[in-house]
């Protein structure tokens, strides 16, 4: 019972990443991850690990360089202080990327090198159970620490194309505002990789995942994350989206051609 008592902490550490997270600066120890660290190119996050890619979906956002990212670490350390979750049982997170523009949109991709007493959860489990799993748990703390969770979801019929991924909904109340926050949850030996976007206006925070693409080693292609984003949208934003992805496409090559 008392090992599952700590592998559960261990899953709700975890999950509160994606809510409350540190920058790569706020630990000295990340310099043997460099493999699974992303890169920031012209514009585009690329993280080769996961085979991810995202695009800034307009010159209105624009990357957090590292000096304001270990900014938001310290609110992150200062939000969670006052809950009952112990900072020292958190595992090594940091902040891969944060894009946000002058409304407070935002995206951010938290990594954490999961503990070795939780890898065999991940590994024989789907993502869904895991989060589910921790739900709770996540409510307890985020409203020890000022906010209130009003509405948590799992949602199972995302669209999403990654073989495994937990797509959570999540509507938080805070300081008298509501915050609508989407996370999605991936995972890769033995790191978590989590992309939440947050927006006062809850399309948008939807949105903002029309920009997130996979990249595909075997054919090196890229396609959408997302099954057919914007379909009911009208022909110009389609249009550009798929601009977009020739521009990843082209970026890619570049990069390619420069290793």
């Amino acid at each position: 019972m008392k090992k599952m008592k700590k592998i559960a902490a261990l899953v709700l550490a975890l999950s509160m990443v994606g809510l409350l997270a540190f920058p790569a600066a706020a630990d000295d120890n990340t310099d043997d991850l460099d493999e699974v660290i992303g890169v920031i190119e012209d514009g585009v996050y690329i993280n080769d690990y996961f085979d991810i890619a995202y695009m800034l979906p307009d010159d209105s956002y624009r990357f957090l360089s590292e000096e304001e990212l270990e900014l938001q670490g310290g609110i992150s350390k200062a939000l969670l202080s006052k809950g009952s979750l112990d900072l020292s049982d958190l595992p090594e997170t940091w902040i891969d990327m944060m894009m946000q523009n002058v409304a407070g949109e935002s995206m951010n991709a938290t990594m954490t090198v999961v503990p070795e007493e939780a890898i065999p959860i991940y590994e024989s489990m789907p993502l869904n159970s895991i989060v589910e799993m921790s739900l709770d748990a996540l409510k307890e703390n985020v409203g020890s620490a000022g906010m209130t969770v009003k509405n948590a979801e799992i949602l199972t019929d995302h669209g999403f194309n990654f073989d495994d991924c937990s797509y959570l909904r999540l509507e938080i109340e805070y300081l008298g505002m509501t915050i609508y926050e989407r996370m999605i949850y991936l995972y890769e030996d033995g790191f978590q990789l989590v992309m939440c976007s947050s927006s006062l206006d809850e399309s948008k925070a939807e949105e903002l995942f029309n920009y997130l693409f996979i990249l595909d080693d075997d054919t090196d292609e890229v396609e959408y994350a997302e099954k057919d984003p914007d379909d009911d949208d009208d022909d110009g934003a389609s249009a550009s989206l798929s601009d977009l992805l020739g521009q990843l496409n082209g970026l890619l090559d570049q990069l390619k051609e420069g290793n």
